[in-house]
């Protein structure tokens, strides 16, 4: 019986010293070796099972996007910057890091992966230009000197790394103090189909049952069909977001249900003139369940004082057609460069050439929105990145 004993005792010595191994075998789930791993954030990925599998998934997208033989110095710069801001999630926060990998799968999944964006986790910005460097453009501030988030965000924009010409979109560098990243959450194809006729009728009548209305009348089932809306993303000439968490756009102490809606293609001239096709890069509010515009609150905070736009049936006036949004010092602000045929926010300077280059910041609070900044963007001949001022 002691005999028997013993020989017990030992066996479950083997098991205790066994696992611990058994259970890091586990969890090296991930792709790299969990026993060296050196941040919070490896830490935790090694303790979360999904956050594993997610991390093997997108290694094995990563490899497989590398084999473009076209663009790998892009891919792996982009991979650079995403590792960076996966790892300033905090420790505690598996969330953050989920949404980080999920949509660096979706960006790496995309027909155009290797194209170098500055917005890391976010959402893919358009194609690079054909030389598919990057550099720097020149703004001069026009209005707003001496303003603490103008001053700041000149700073920012002559700092940023652009991948493509501005009004396709502002890089989130992080490279001067105070402001935060938003992180991005971009729609599937699915979410995108189902919105569309919504924003579609919205933006052409200003009501998002127009296209369903009209739909009752026709034989045409549905108004792009989901292949179609596949297509396009993967082509970048569609793509929407929300941001996770939301975000403050009125400073009312109150989150935001945001949608930006990107449609159209991006960095070319019209031959006929210097004016840029840059798509439209629009901002809205959604209800709770994402499924619907809340058209008053779109039109309280992002319509131009102008009113209905004329040229489409009484079609939604944004302030911009490009428009962006940031966060400085705990404030949100939404920038866009103007749209010439519009003028400026109080309805001047329209169809005048300086428009198409000109980018203002407006900020809403206590119920009013108001410009803050204004700038030019001097050297805007430059379109290719490659020749852009370095």
């Amino acid at each position: 019986m002691k005999k028997a004993m013993e020989r017990l005792k030992m066996k479950m010595g083997v098991l205790l010293v066994l696992l611990p191994l058994c259970l890091a075998a586990e969890a090296q789930g991930a792709s790299f070796d969990c026993e060296k791993a050196g941040t919070a954030v490896e830490k935790l990925i090694c303790a979360d099972a999904e956050l594993s599998k997610l991390d093997e998934e997108m290694t094995a997208a990563y490899k497989t996007a590398l084999q473009d033989e076209k663009q790998p110095d892009s891919v792996r710069q982009t991979q650079k910057k995403w590792l960076k801001e996966r790892n300033n999630c905090p420790a505690v926060d598996a969330g953050c890091v989920k949404r980080a990998y999920e949509t660096r799968l979706h960006i790496l999944s995309s027909p155009a992966a290797a194209i170098p964006t500055d917005t890391g986790t976010e959402h893919q910005q358009d194609a690079a230009l054909p030389n598919e460097k990057t550099g720097r453009f020149n703004f001069e501030l026009t209005k707003g000197q001496g303003v603490m988030v103008c001053e700041a965000y000149l700073e920012r924009l002559s700092k940023s790394d652009f991948t493509n010409p501005p009004f396709c979109g502002r890089p989130e560098e992080e490279r001067v103090q105070g402001f935060t990243r938003l992180h991005r959450v971009p729609l599937t194809a699915e979410e995108i189909h189902g919105l569309y006729p919504k924003i579609s009728g919205f933006q052409s009548s200003q009501n998002q049952n127009q296209w369903q209305i009209q739909l009752k009348n026709s034989l045409d089932k549905e108004v792009i069909p989901l292949a179609s809306i596949r297509s396009d993303m993967g082509m970048n000439r569609i793509g929407a977001w929300r941001y996770d968490p939301p975000v403050d756009i009125d400073n009312d102490g109150q989150s935001d249900n945001i949608l930006m809606w990107h449609e159209g293609s991006c960095g070319t001239i019209d031959g006929s003139e210097t004016y840029p096709a840059h798509g439209a890069y629009t901002a809205n509010i959604l209800d709770a369940q994402n499924q619907f515009i809340d058209e008053t609150r779109t039109r309280e905070l992002f319509g131009h004082p102008l009113g209905w736009l004329e040229i489409k049936a009484q079609g939604f006036r944004y302030l911009g057609i490009t428009m962006g949004i940031f966060a400085y010092q705990g404030i949100y602000y939404f920038d866009t460069f103007f749209e010439r045929s519009w003028g400026d926010y109080e309805g001047h300077r329209r169809k005048s050439e300086e428009m198409a280059w000109t980018l203002a910041v407006f900020l809403r609070k206590d119920g009013k929105t108001r410009q803050v900044c204004e700038y030019y963007w001097t050297n805007w001949q430059s379109l290719e990145i490659g020749r852009a001022t370095k």
